[in-house]
């Protein structure tokens, strides 16, 4: 083994590694459920209901109940009983998705019961969900990822009544290959939205298959496990260092951080008479370590974030970000939480191997004087306490 301040295993395990595979996001990834149960049954819902926009009419009911009399003991299921029309509910009595004939008086002509699981294992009062349904012909359905390794059966009164078991997989290949029948008076935003929980459904079977490409990765690391250790405890390190010494620097100019763990960020605020001052400045704390760089901006937050537009033609109109010192740019964006005015997105000159007076240096055009003794900070935060002090009188 080399030593790791060589460095010379970096070369060679860099070129034993693969590039892995990378997966295509859906529209339910960039949303954040790609797993979530409760996502995954509103959305079956709405395409098993048969008056919904999108057109599909009953391809969902049809492909499922098609995928049902394929299994025992269904295979002698009367599936024309459910040829008529019927509502669809969400979370009657705990159950996931309830199809109901529609009929009259209180019992329903017909209901199926749709157990719908995704991560969980199947540990549901499947008989209770039975028994809290008045209908005069009912089904039950586990629809999962993977078969059931033993038939889900509930006894009722000495009565055995047994729930089909239809995968996630077999659903969505089955409504693929019923989908032509369909396609010409489907809506065509509908037919996008469909092609995209396809893709979320297969990627949960995806992530099940090897990655060989990780696992040739995995095997480099193992290899240099005890330089990437020694990497890490470096790099771990050089972030405290750098959390260290930017936060000296913003001390100097009496700001203190959000928090007080390492972190990627760090937002640094000011305090007058014990209160926030609605300016504050975030920080990349990982750029310094791994680019050399620094990415700063300034930045209203929470409630005074609309004052951001104002605020910033202001300055604009006053000719202030023609005179800050180089390196510090407009920008006038508002991410919700945060409005920024201005951003600091430069390299790091450490000319005297000092890199907080590197940092007070890349930092200098919020805090280096452009006009009256004043920076570009005391000149945005004079700003904002004009148009504050404007709103509340207007108020």
């Amino acid at each position: 083994m080399t030593k790791t301040n060589s460095f010379e295993w970096l070369k060679e395990i860099a070129s034993k590694l693969a590039t892995a595979k990378k997966r295509r996001k859906n529209l339910l990834d960039i949303a954040g459920f790609p797993r979530w149960e409760t996502v995954n049954s509103n959305i079956l819902a709405f395409y098993f209901d048969e008056q919904e926009e999108h057109n599909f009419k009953r391809l969902f009911m049809d492909s499922l109940l098609e995928l049902v009399k394929e299994k025992e003991p269904f295979k002698t299921l009367d599936a024309t009983v459910f040829d008529t029309p019927y509502q669809v509910e969400r979370e009657t009595n705990r159950i996931d998705i309830l199809l109901r004939g529609i009929g009259q008086g209180d019992v329903s002509p017909w209901a199926i019961i749709i157990e719908n699981k995704i991560d969980h294992i199947l540990a549901n009062p499947l008989d209770y969900y039975w028994s809290s349904v008045n209908a005069e012909k009912k089904l039950g359905i586990v629809l999962n990822l993977h078969p059931l390794s033993e038939p889900a059966i509930i006894d009722l009164d000495g009565e055995q009544i047994q729930f089909a078991n239809v995968t996630h997989k077999q659903l969505m290949e089955r409504v693929q290959q019923n989908l032509g029948a369909y396609f010409a008076e489907a809506d065509d935003r509908h037919l996008l939205l469909l092609k995209e929980y396809f893709s979320n459904i297969q990627s949960h079977y995806d992530m099940e298959q090897p990655d060989q490409a990780i696992e040739q990765n995995m095997k480099a690391i193992h290899q240099y496990q005890e330089e990437i250790k020694q990497l890490e405890s470096i790099t771990w390190a050089a972030k405290c260092y750098v959390v260290n010494r930017v936060g000296r620097v913003m001390e100097s100019y009496e700001f203190k951080a959000s928090n007080w763990y390492l972190a990627g960020w760090k937002h640094y605020y000011k305090e007058v008479d014990g209160q926030k001052l609605p300016l504050r400045i975030y920080i990349d704390l990982q750029q310094p370590v791994f680019e050399n760089k620094l990415s700063a901006a300034l930045e209203f937050y929470d409630q005074h974030t609309d004052i951001g537009t104002e605020v910033f033609k202001r300055i604009e109109e006053q000719g202030w970000y023609d005179k800050a010192p180089a390196g510090l740019t407009k920008d006038d964006r508002n991410g919700g939480g945060w409005y920024h005015i201005a951003i600091i997105w430069d390299f790091i000159e450490n000319k005297d191997n000092d890199f907080e007076a590197a940092i007070k240096r890349a930092l200098n055009p919020f805090f280096g004087i452009i006009e009256n003794g004043k920076s570009f900070f005391d000149l945005a935060l004079e700003t904002t306490q004009q148009v504050l002090s404007e709103k509340e009188k207007s108020a």
